[in-house]
């Protein structure tokens, strides 16, 4: 009776060891292979966005993205009134440049938590256009402007969040919800080749309307990223929609197999 004891007790006491090594490898197998996939998704979203710098000239009229660089804005019209200036502003024509020469800084996709986000750098933007400008600067010195202008920023930096959604009825599949972006940026130079005055008065002039140019830089900068964000929304998806998470995982190399890709991804996905 005591052998038999020991014998079951030995039995259930390797069992138990056995199945703790198994788990200890299936959590190592897990989250080896969950940093490789979000790795190599973000691989994926990367060659995305770096195919699309040659298409930004002509845009892809086949999923509605107008062409990027340039990015024509028709007409802004403004009514500031702040510290620095009470005026009128009326643009028409805004031409911006430079968007094309980004540089992918950073891009991080993450299925469990459900959002991807990259950082892009660019060595500068320009904005030209047609500027009607009539007011004060200062609320006191008048001020007015009818022809070209120019703004120029250097050190751009622009970051985007999306969220991303699963869908595991039926084929499971991958889609971008939503596409924040924020732009931010170093030095600015503006210029208006109608500036009324000259001399001493013109150059003042300028120096304040250097600082005012950041206000009124982002007064357009709103409508841009929203036309750039919309862009890369219906771009991501365009790529994210052509199959399902399988098919998807075709184009994104892995050191395991494709069927042990596709069963942790879904395990993953039913246990979240």
């Amino acid at each position: 009776m005591g052998r038999l004891f020991l014998n079951t007790f030995f039995c259930f006491l390797i069992l138990h060891i056995s199945t703790q090594a198994i788990q200890l490898n299936g959590k190592s197998f897990f989250s080896t292979t969950e940093e490789e996939y979000d790795e190599k998704l973000s691989e994926f979203i990367r060659e995305v966005l770096e195919n699309f710098r040659d298409q930004m000239p002509e845009g892809i009229p086949d999923i509605g993205i107008p062409p990027i660089d340039p990015l024509v804005i028709p007409n802004i019209d403004e009514d500031i009134n702040d510290r620095l200036a009470l005026l009128s502003l009326r643009m028409s024509n805004l031409t911006i440049t430079g968007i094309q020469q980004f540089r992918l800084e950073l891009l991080k996709a993450d299925l469990e938590k459900g959002f991807a986000n990259f950082s892009l750098s660019l060595p500068k933007l320009s904005a030209e256009g047609y500027c009607y400008m009539d007011g004060k600067v200062l609320k006191i010195f008048p001020i007015n402007s009818d022809g070209p202008f120019s703004i120029n920023v250097t050190e751009v930096r622009m970051n985007g969040y999306g969220d991303l959604n699963v869908s595991t009825s039926g084929e499971t599949r991958l889609h971008m919800n939503d596409l924040k972006l924020n732009l931010t940026f170093g030095q600015l130079k503006i210029e208006f080749k109608s500036l009324l005055g000259g001399g001493r008065w013109t150059e003042m002039l300028l120096n304040i309307l250097t600082g005012f140019g950041r206000n009124l830089f982002y007064k357009f900068h709103e409508e841009a990223m929203e036309k750039l964000n919309d862009a890369l929304l219906k771009l991501i998806n365009k790529e994210l929609d052509k199959g399902t998470l399988a098919e998807l995982l075709d184009q994104i190399p892995m050191s395991v197999p494709k069927k042990m890709k596709t069963e942790f991804f879904l395990h993953r996905i039913k246990n979240v």
